[in-house]
Formats: C-alpha cells, sequence, structure tokens
C-alpha cells in the first residue's frame, strides 16, 4: 500500500498490510511483496510499509531490492528510513539501476521514497520503480528465475533434460553472521538429501551464495541424476531458530518430435518401442496427447493420491511410471521417475534386452516371454509353430507380430486375464500359470495355437498406435 505527499500529516497507524503480517516463529517466511510506482517531472514521495520474515525481525534487519527506470530523460532517486539515507542515485541518472539494501529495525519498516525532489525541469521525464522484499534468495540458475515459498523449479524437457541448477543467498547485513544449510526432496517414499547425510552444511558468511547444485551427489560422491517432489530448505542464521523454505521441483513433457526421435534412435528400426510409448500414456495430458512422462495442468488427478500432481511422473495405472509405464518389477529408479529420457530408455530395454536373469528384479518382459514360450515347447513338444499375431487398423492397414513379440508385449503389461494353463516345468514337473498361448492339438493344423489378450488387450491397443 503507497501513501503519496498529499497523505503525511496521517498518522502512521493507517498505514494497511500489504500481503502478509511480519513473520512469526510459526509462518516465519510471509508472501514476499513486490511495490511499484511511477510518474513524471513532479516531485513524488511514497511511504511503503515492509513485513519482514521471523528471522529478519530476529535478526534486527529487513533486507529489499530498489530497481528504478528512468528511460532516457534523466531523473533523482532517493530512499530513506528513520528519516536517515538509505540509498541516493547522487543526482540525476538516466536507465536502469538495480541495488540490493538492508536497513536495521527495532519496530515497524516504513521506506520513504522520493523521485525528483527538486522537481524536474525537463517536463518530458517519465520513470518507474519497484521495491522487492525478500530475505531467502533461491534461484533456478538455467532460467535466471527466482523460487518463492510455494514456487516450483521445473526440470526441463528438452533433449537432453536439465535438473534445475539451485543456489540459495540469505540477505542480512551483519557481516559477522554465519548460515548453514540443507535441502531435503522427498518423493513417496523416498527422501533426497543435500548434503547426502542429511545434516547441516558447514557454516559459512551468511551473504555467500550456496550452490546447491555442486551437492547433487550422493554418500559416495556419485552424482544423483535427476530427483523431484516436494523440496524444503531449511536453513540456519547463528544460533537463531532453523526457517525453511517450502517449494516443489516439478517435470515438464518433451515436445511429441523430440520424445519419438529419441525412441526411434534406440529401437533397431523396430515400431514397437514407439507403439506402447504412445499408448501407455495417451490423453493423459488432455485428449490425444502423447508421451507423457508427468502430468500437467490440464490432467485429471484424482484427489485421493498426493503424489499424482502437475509436473510429478504420470501414472496411467496403478503401477506403472512415465512414458513407458515403468512398473515395479524392478522399481524404476529416481532417474526413471524424473528423466523422460532414462525412462524411455529403461521401457525399451525391458522390452528388447534378454538378461537370462530368474528373479523378477531382474527379468525383462524379454526374459519372461522367453520362459513361458519354452514351458509351452516343453509342456508341447509336437505342436506346431506358434502363428504371427495380426491386427487390421481402421485404414485396413495389416500389423502383424511374431508369437515372441505378442508375448513380450503381453509380458510388458501383465498375463493378467490370460487362461491359467498346466505346464511341464524345467524339473519334469508340473505347474499352473497364465499364458497368452493355448493349444489344442484336436484343431486344424494352423488354427491350433490361439493367442488371448490380456485384461488390458495390451497388444491389439499397441497395435492400433502402428503406423
Amino acid at each position: 500500500m503507497k501513501y503519496i505527499f498529499a497523505l503525511l500529516v496521517l498518522s502512521l497507524s493507517l498505514f494497511s498490510p500489504l500481503q502478509a503480517a511480519t513473520g512469526t516463529k510459526d509462518d516465519p517466511l510471509p508472501s514476499d511483496q513486490t511495490l511499484s510506482e511511477n510518474g513524471g517531472p513532479v516531485k513524488t514521495v511514497t511511504y511503503w510499509k515492509l513485513f519482514p520474515s521471523y528471522a529478519q525481525v530476529q535478526a534486527g534487519v529487513a533486507n529489499f531490492t530498489f530497481s528504478c527506470d528512468a528511460y532516457t530523460v534523466p531523473d533523482t532517486f532517493d530512499i530513506y528510513y528513520n528519516n536517515q539515507v538509505v540509498w541516493s542515485s547522487g543526482g540525476y541518472i538516466s536507465h536502469y539501476h538495480s541495488v540490493d539494501l538492508s536497513v536495521k529495525i527495532n519496530g515497524p519498516v516504513v521506506i520513504k521514497v522520493v523521485v525528483n525532489k527538486a522537481n524536474n525541469p525537463q517536463t518530458n521525464t517519465e520513470w518507474t520503480y519497484t521495491i522487492e522484499s525478500r530475505y531467502i534468495l533461491l534461484t533456478d540458475l538455467n532460467s535466471n528465475t527466482s523460487v518463492d515459498e510455494g514456487d516450483s523449479a521445473y526440470i526441463t524437457g528438452d533433449d537432453p533434460p536439465l535438473m534445475p541448477k539451485l543456489s540459495a543467498t540469505v540477505r542480512i547485513p551483519h557481516t559477522s553472521s554465519t548460515v548453514r544449510w540443507k535441502l531435503a526432496v522427498k518423493y513417496g517414499s523416498k527422501v533426497i538429501h543435500i548434503p547426502a547425510n542429511g545434516r547441516f552444511t558447514k557454516r559459512t558468511a551468511a551473504n555467500k551464495t550456496w550452490n546447491i547444485y555442486d551437492s547433487y551427489v550422493d554418500g559416495h560422491g556419485n552424482p544423483l541424476g535427476f530427483f523431484g517432489g516436494q523440496a524444503t530448505l531449511m536453513f540456519q542464521i547463528d544460533n537463531k531458530p532453523v526457517n525453511q523454505l517450502d517449494f516443489r521441483i516439478r517435470g515438464t513433457n518433451p515436445d511429441d518430435t523430440t520424445c519419438r526421435t529419441y525412441i526411434d534412435s534406440l529401437a533397431n528400426g523396430s515400431a514397437i518401442p514407439y507403439a506402447v510409448a504412445k499408448y501407455e500414456t495417451l490423453g493423459i495430458c488432455g485428449t490425444g496427447s502423447l508421451y507423457n512422462q508427468f502430468y500437467d495442468d490440464t490432467s485429471v488427478l484424482p484427489k485421493h493420491s498426493a503424489k499424482r500432481k502437475s509436473g510429478f511422473p504420470a501414472r496411467a495405472a496403478i503401477a506403472g511410471y512415465g512414458i513407458f509405464q515403468l512398473q515395479k518389477l524392478p522399481k524404476p529408479t529416481n532417474d526413471q521417475f524424473w528423466n523422460w529420457e532414462s525412462n524411455i530408455t529403461e521401457g525399451i530395454r525391458r522390452l528388447t534386452v534378454a538378461t537370462g536373469g530368474t528373479s523378477p528384479a531382474q527379468m525383462t518382459a524379454l526374459d519372461v516371454a522367453n520362459g513361458l514360450l519354452a514351458d509351452l515347447a516343453r509342456t508341447y513338444p509336437t505342436a506346431e509353430a506358434m502363428p504371427d499375431v495380426t491386427y487390421t487398423d481402421t485404414n485396413n492397414v495389416v500389423h502383424t507380430l511374431t508369437a515372441l513379440e505378442a508375448t513380450t508385449l503381453t509380458a510388458y503389461d501383465t498375463f493378467k486375464g490370460c487362461p491359467s494353463i498346466t505346464i511341464t516345468t524345467a524339473t519334469n514337473g508340473t505347474a499352473q500359470r497364465l499364458s497368452c498361448w493355448t493349444y489344442d492339438s484336436t484343431q486344424p493344423s494352423g488354427s491350433q495355437w490361439t493367442f488371448h489378450g490380456n485384461v488390458h488387450d495390451f497388444v491389439n491397443n499397441v497395435l492400433m498406435q502402428m503406423e
């Protein structure tokens, strides 16, 4: 709220809050204030009431940034607190200027700004200024934007994507003060700590910037890769109470062309990977949307799930995450949750690489498919060869998968909904297992094998996405 010179006779008690009351121990960081004024050649006096944070009150300081633009015709600017000059342009200045200022406080913080104190003889002049009151500066250096309480920093959708390059500074005037920091980022049950041990950093001079991005490493010094979620930046000035700034690290989806190009670069000419990726999150960010690693503002998000937020990993199914809807065996890594390229790389690996693994955490969909086909070959040793699986789309184009490809796709999603059959095990015993194939020797040759879609009809739905 501003008060022009004509109102100076009014009591300061008439000043009303700009955005929030002065910070308290329970609410340490009130809303940041951005105040502005503009005018011409006539002397302009404006009073601004600032609302420092709890930590600023404890430290006895209020910080703000004064930025002015006199354009081409010069003007004068003077700032006062308690009738003392805080900053002066020192005469007429033109163009843009910005300065960080601090004042020691012991009560209400009312800043007086005087422009053209002697009236400007050049009547065609124009000017503007802003006062920005901020105690802690958290910045994403990639975009050169500040991240305030409740704001978000963004992983880019570029190729390759970039983590937010975060840095933090506390602004206080006492050169003898020190600060220590730590950052925690939580997604689901996983918490990333920076520093990795979860403790505060060593104390440094209060005005020294903490380049958080230099500490994106684990306890062994290895790069953390990508991570995101609910973030809390904690800091302590000297031995004062610990303050915090809460924000989020969110992801940005790549554009469709960039994503398709990256998938095709890893697919060795196969159409299956891009068709799987198209189907898995189709429409999750609006009708017809494709390749959605993250929810966005258009997504319909279930109210019961705190993890389903704009910029958080997309879940088209209960168990899947990201563009390839990676499921829990093995559980995706943080990098695969938050890096769209890592998600694609792992999805294609699960579809196309045979590891020979025997435990669920090791086996890929191709491993599972090979295992099922081996079981069927032992169970029906004289059976005819399995047929291809075909689908005719709405344009009468026939798409074809080999038996192994169709089985692998089914395994990638789930065998749920497929028939349960008795198979011969590798030790010549028997066991029940779900199978997308059944065999009937009484049927004519060429019709003895029947392919069964799973509960999601996954194979047909993927084939529909082929071009």
